[in-house]
């Protein structure tokens, strides 16, 4: 399950650079809310004429994703699967069965850090309300009735082995982004959405900001990307409060508990369904696990904010660090403080002190 947190903004005067420098033009921005959550689209082209039809193009594949994918409503192709019997092919629609091939495959790749099969443990946590802890025997039964290996899709035809619920939570967003870009990206010269804290562009370089993992009004880092999409896994505005003790909304698929809550994840990915899928795993695996996994997944940047007493230390793969800048002095490369820590220079995870 992914976390909707509103950790990576979009700078709005880089955003405003660029369009106006190198995309003469004019601009429509459109602000509407759905997948329960507000978003943000933006489009340059040659006309007010053609920019609103981007617009409308972006607003239409959102609108379409929302209806298909949404659990939140009975009449989704995604409920309707949750509904299917056991044990008979169900046929999917060829955009459903695309985001599902590629949800079950980071699922795979993920070894179960990431998987869209949790429907049973949110209901168990009741994540989608005011939470609560489950009783051991509420526990093993979402267990038995989570996992990906417990559905069969073969071609465009899915089957249930156990009664899984599948949550979109983790993939939906990643999916609407990348069908708005796939729509409207080809009619404006340029376009940007902000779907919930996920962002999605295309073309060209765009900067965006990382937001504290717990103060979340401020920037504590800049980071200048290629086109996109951004997303962000973490507990700073989504985690829940059950008898005293902060209950967090992301879940480890593998163990049916709460992730550790290390601080927040940010990934950039050429896809935005890969994007956010990603972000849960890597929350799931934790910084030192998940920048290991990376190095067998090309073309994929991460940051990191870790805990690190009354401070945050920062771990990236190469490629993100070489194109990040950090602003604030509460956060710190954590390599370089072990680097440090190893000629007798400092305590590895120091906080509090300021360089």
């Amino acid at each position: 399950m992914r976390g909707a947190l509103v950790f990576v903004i979009f700078l709005r005067l880089c955003l405003h650079s660029l369009f106006a420098d190198d995309y003469p033009g004019a601009t429509v921005t459109r602000e509407v809310y759905l997948m329960g959550t507000s978003c943000r689209i933006t489009a340059q082209a040659p006309s007010r004429q053609a920019a609103l039809a981007a617009t409308e193009a972006a607003l239409r594949e959102l609108e379409e994703t929302e209806a298909r994918l949404s659990t939140w409503r009975q009449d989704s192709e995604l409920a309707r699967v949750n509904a299917a019997p056991l044990h008979l092919p169900i046929p999917l629609s060829p955009r459903l069965c695309g985001e599902l091939q590629e949800a079950f495959s980071w699922a795979r790749r993920s070894g179960g850090a990431f998987d869209p099969t949790v429907g049973w443990l949110v209901e168990a946590y009741d994540l989608r309300g005011k939470g609560r802890l489950p009783s051991p025997a509420e526990m093993a039964v979402a267990r038995s009735r989570t996992g990906y290996r417990h559905l069969s899709l073969s071609g465009c035809s899915l089957t249930k082995k156990a009664p899984v619920v599948l949550e979109e939570g983790g993939f939906g967003k990643g999916a609407a982004l990348a069908a708005a870009l796939a729509a409207a990206a080809p009619l404006a010269a340029a376009l940007q959405v902000d779907l919930g804290g996920q962002l999605a562009w295309s073309p060209g370089e765009l900067v965006v900001g990382l937001r504290h993992p717990q103060e979340t009004e401020r920037v504590v880092a800049v980071w200048r990307l290629p086109a996109g999409s951004v997303a962000t896994s973490g507990n700073g505005e989504r985690g829940l409060w059950v008898d005293g003790k902060r209950l967090s909304h992301i879940l480890d698929p593998r163990t049916g508990k709460p992730a550790e809550d290390f601080g927040a994840v940010s990934v950039w990915a050429p896809d935005p369904l890969a994007a956010d899928c990603l972000s849960t795993a890597l929350f799931v695996l934790g910084p030192e696990a998940g920048l290991r996994w990376l190095r067998r997944i090309p073309g994929v940047q991460a940051v990191f904010f870790r805990k690190a007493g009354d401070r945050f230390g920062v771990l990236a793969t190469a490629s993100a660090r070489k194109h990040l800048e950090l602003l604030d002095p509460d956060f710190f490369w954590m390599e370089e403080r072990r680097q440090k820590a190893a000629a007798g220079g400092t305590k590895p995870c120091e906080g509090g002190s300021k360089p």
